[in-house]
């Protein structure tokens, strides 16, 4: 998947990106009437609601981009960077800096905006919350307890409400659109000057139409994720599908000589209990398989790719789900790890294979304590798991 991924800009470049975003970004306030001290307090005292309209509009476009990249693969939305919360100090924070919003006029950002085209009040203002980072950072030993306290980590709206995606659009972007109108009323009744009295009614009812239209159709679109792992479920399900397959004695032989050319992943599930890790696999979530990490781990293009689960039904919906994903060079396990033990690690069924075939039993016997042997010294390392470095920023 392309934008927000890991090293899309590289470190020699990350400056430079800052610089050409943070002028965009800063040239975008500025444009919205952000650099004034007066516009700004006007959400507060009621006469001017633009801080409001943008930012809804910042986070309806957000919403409606997200979802749409999400659906043609172009963004992984797990790779965005959610600031962590923690309550208290997020509350405190919010009173402090609502209290500077009110007296002064400005938000940090919104000063350094202001600063930068010469206002006066807002250079004051920037100075003011240096001051105040010096006194924090003094008078931090103090607050250091109060300051990590009641951790909830990454917070999704949607998801503290315990509400679906769906719904939660259904209700954010008609929200958005009741409030662009009833502030809108409230400015012309009270300022005379107000920007609403340039509006055309007839542009602005048909633009929120087709907003609230939008919003229908994003709500009933699944998660991309969930769409493809219902896909790959019914394709597993076709008794018609056909499979690469490996079986157990092939892969113990693989795994006995090392082969480089052949990466074993052990698939998981949300049921899945602690089971046996063979020598060298790695550990990958069957949900993750549709998420970066299975981009990363089965993104190569030559070495094999043995998909490894409890029973064979999990590798088959792991093998599909990873074709619709693109990733070739796709095997199974036969029977999946169950057949595996019964074939390699069960030594009465050995001793019963000899009655037919000597060297075929002679093999499993010493692939299973050889096997063991490894299994036992990996144990005594961490379990290989997907691990991807992930996108961080935020304000």
């Amino acid at each position: 998947m392309g934008p927000l991924v890991p090293d899309f800009i590289g470190e020699e470049f990350n400056l430079i990106a800052a610089l050409i975003i943070g002028i965009a970004f800063g040239y975008i306030l500025e444009q919205a009437g952000f650099s004034s001290s007066k516009r700004l307090a006007g959400v507060f005292y009621g006469y001017d609601f633009t801080v409001l309209r943008v930012f809804f509009t910042a986070g309806v476009t957000a919403v409606v981009g997200i979802i749409l990249l999400e659906q043609f693969s172009l963004i992984d939305a797990d790779f965005i960077f959610i600031n962590p919360t923690w309550l208290y100090p997020a509350i405190a924070g919010g009173v402090v800096m609502g209290f500077g919003f009110i007296l002064g006029g400005y938000c940090p950002g919104t000063s350094i905006c202001a600063a930068a085209i010469g206002k006066k009040d807002a250079m004051i203002f920037v100075l003011g919350a240096l001051a105040g980072v010096f006194l924090f950072a003094e008078l931090f030993p103090y607050l250091a307890e109060f300051y990590d306290s009641s951790y909830l980590g990454a917070v999704k709206v949607y998801e503290s409400l315990s509400i679906s995606r769906g719904l939660f659009i259904i209700i954010l972007i008609p929200v958005a659109v009741a409030a662009f109108y009833f502030t809108t009323k409230i400015e012309k009744k009270v300022s005379r000057d107000a920007d609403g009295h340039s509006f055309k009614s007839g542009r602005h009812f048909g633009f929120a139409a087709v907003l609230i239209a939008i919003t229908l159709v994003l709500a009933l679109l699944p998660e991309k994720r969930e769409q493809l792992m219902e896909e790959a479920k019914t394709l597993a399900a076709d008794p018609a599908s056909a499979y690469p397959v490996m079986d157990s004695d092939e892969l113990a032989f693989r795994i006995l000589e090392e082969d480089h050319t052949m990466h074993v992943f052990h698939i998981t599930t949300e049921d899945s209990k602690d089971t046996m890790m063979l020598p060298g696999s790695e550990q990958i979530g069957l949900n993750m398989i549709a998420a970066k990490e299975g981009s990363v781990l089965l993104g190569s293009t030559f070495a094999k790719k043995i998909l490894v689960a409890e029973d064979e039904n999990t590798e088959k919906v792991a093998y599909q789900l990873a074709s619709l994903m693109g990733f070739n060079n796709l095997y199974i396990l036969k029977g999946g790890m169950a057949e595996f033990r019964n074939s390699i690690f069960a030594r009465e069924n050995i001793e019963l294979v000899r009655q037919s075939d000597v060297v075929l039993a002679d093999f499993r016997a010493d692939a299973c304590t050889r096997i063991e042997k490894m299994i036992l010294a990996a144990q005594s390392g961490p379990v290989k798991t997907a691990s991807v470095k992930k996108v961080k920023g935020g304000c």
